[in-house]
């Protein structure tokens, strides 16, 4: 464990307002940053609010330091949060952040200028332009990380699907707060008072798939052939919460 997760493990641990038998896991490009600012909201109220672990924090390593502790997280289509993440990085996370690429993003970006020709360069039969992409979605922030980091498999996920207590698509936002609230008992003037959606693109990512010729939609499924397993066994658990 580097020095940044131990201090922040020192903290999260220390913080009396912190519920430490609920967590919350942020998975880039699912919406978690209006979820960590309601939560650092409802805490500077006086309110406590779940563990909230950010970027980096895989559920078995949260479940290693936490034993007790139960997750809650959004999931997104595997496609949909890769587009919206190079899209974010293409950005570079403004006008909410202002994070310079590194090395490896300002190559990838020198190669592909939308989200769409990174996912157009898997199909590409230019050994150049493939390698290119496999690159970029091996380099660039938000979308190198999936479900396979955080989860590990479709296994993991159903060998710990007890320790998932609140499991949502991002399209049910609203009633993942909802739910999150309830079983947190967090007042419901907090969450009036504090939870405003962040980060609402422009265009829906889905209307970004939909025009994607089928052979791109296929070489980025089965490139993506292991989050979709994960993804799928997590949508399992989007019907239910666990107190």
């Amino acid at each position: 464990m580097n020095q940044r997760k131990e201090q922040f493990l020192k903290s999260a641990k220390a913080d009396k307002l912190r519920l430490k038998n609920y967590g919350f896991i942020h998975i880039p490009k699912t919406g978690g940053t209006s979820i960590s600012k309601f939560g650092a909201k409802v805490m500077s109220a006086g309110g406590k609010f779940p563990v909230t672990f950010p970027h980096g924090w895989t559920a078995e390593l949260i479940f290693q330091e936490f034993p007790k502790i139960q997750l809650c997280f959004i999931i997104r289509d595997p496609i949909e949060r890769t587009i919206s993440g190079i899209n974010s990085r293409l950005r570079m996370g403004r006008p909410q952040y202002n994070s310079m690429w590194d090395v490896a993003e300002a190559v990838s970006f020198g190669f592909f200028s939308s989200a769409e020709e990174v996912l157009n360069g898997l199909a590409s039969t230019d050994e150049r332009i493939k390698s290119a992409a496999m690159f970029a979605f091996e380099h660039i922030r938000h979308i190198k990380h999936g479900y396979q980091f955080y989860f590990k498999s479709a296994d993991f996920v159903r060998e710990h699907a007890g320790r998932f207590a609140v499991v949502k698509e991002i399209g049910e936002t609203d009633a993942f707060v909802s739910q999150l609230c309830s079983l947190t008992q967090i007042a419901p003037a907090l969450r009036e008072t504090h939870y405003r959606p962040l980060h609402v693109a422009p265009q829906p990512t889905r209307n970004l798939v939909a025009a994607l010729t089928p052979a791109t939609l296929a070489a980025v499924r089965a490139h993506l052939a292991r989050e979709y397993e994960i993804y799928e066994a997590l949508g399992q658990l989007t019907g239910r919460i666990i107190p």
